[in-house]
């Protein structure tokens, strides 16, 4: 018996020690090299010329690189008569209009409602029977948008809500995917809504996309502040910071969408630079002009 109970001993201690030294040679390179991480001097060099310039952080700057894949997307396929009724029921009609060759779209109406259908996959929902209205809160906000596609189209799969404002007396409501715990910018559904009624609804919905190409160790994240504030004006401030992918509507069978630093300002701008190359992808804004 006291053999059988020193040699399991001997086991288990063989186990852990062989454990200690695959986190030694392994994981701690892998985790913790300093190549994979921006000093903390660095992130203060960034800050202070950001400073210099009257632009603030109000926000953590990331200190860690990492190693990432293009996404490949595939092009939405939209039956626009189906999705016009989903959204406006079984009285909409289309109505002939002159089609723009890029991207090209169908205009579909019922009443005062009415549904563009573009041919890149984006939609587009109007409600001209609806002024905007005080009051409203932010849940009520959410739960009307939420309300309206499930009844419609439907929530996609992975949508979770990203960001609810108040601007010019409506609620804008936006939900973005959520894909390997990061929300990424590729897809999006926008919600302009007043009192328990939505305005509006843009829509561009991609399906899950797949990793192509090798992992690439990304630029760090000071790297992007600094081609952002090239853009910035004195006095703007940086409220978030932080990793995702982003991809225009796209006229495309399939196309890779590469990942970048997401830079958003408390004015609404949204700064997407590349995350391999450095170079400024697009601002947005939101709530959107349009």
């Amino acid at each position: 018996m006291e053999w059988e109970k020193t040699k399991t001993i001997l086991i288990i201690s063989f186990l852990v020690l062989n454990l200690f030294f695959v986190f030694q040679l392994w994981l701690v390179p892998s985790f913790l090299s300093a190549s994979l991480y921006t000093s903390r001097e660095e992130v203060q060099e960034t800050v202070r010329q950001l400073e210099v310039r009257g632009i603030t952080v109000d926000k953590e700057v990331p200190r860690q690189l990492h190693r990432l894949s293009m996404i490949q997307f595939k092009l939405p396929e939209l039956d626009a008569q189906h999705v016009a009724e989903q959204i406006l029921g079984p009285d909409a009609v289309h109505v002939s209009t002159v089609i723009n060759p890029s991207p090209g779209h169908k205009l579909f109406r019922a009443g005062l409602e009415e549904v563009t259908i573009y041919n890149d996959g984006r939609v587009f929902y109007q409600n001209r029977d609806i002024k905007v209205q005080p009051g409203g809160s932010e849940q009520s906000a959410r739960e009307t948008a939420e309300a309206f596609v499930s009844n419609t189209l439907g929530m996609p799969r992975g949508a979770r809500l990203s960001t609810v404002v108040r601007h010019q007396g409506a609620w804008w409501v936006e939900f973005r995917p959520v894909w390997r715990n990061r929300v990424v910018h590729t897809s999006y559904m926008v919600f302009q809504v007043s009192g328990d009624k939505v305005m509006s609804m843009e829509m561009y919905w991609l399906g899950s996309g797949d990793t192509s190409g090798r992992r690439i160790l990304s630029i760090p994240a000071t790297g992007a502040m600094l081609v952002a504030a090239d853009n910035l004006s004195p006095g703007e401030e940086i409220t978030d910071i932080y990793i995702s992918w982003y991809s225009a509507p796209m006229m495309a069978e399939t196309w890779r969408v590469p990942p970048v630093w997401v830079i958003e300002t408390a004015a609404g701008e949204r700064y997407y630079i590349n995350a391999f190359t450095g170079e400024l992808e697009a601002v947005q804004e939101f709530p959107p002009s349009r």
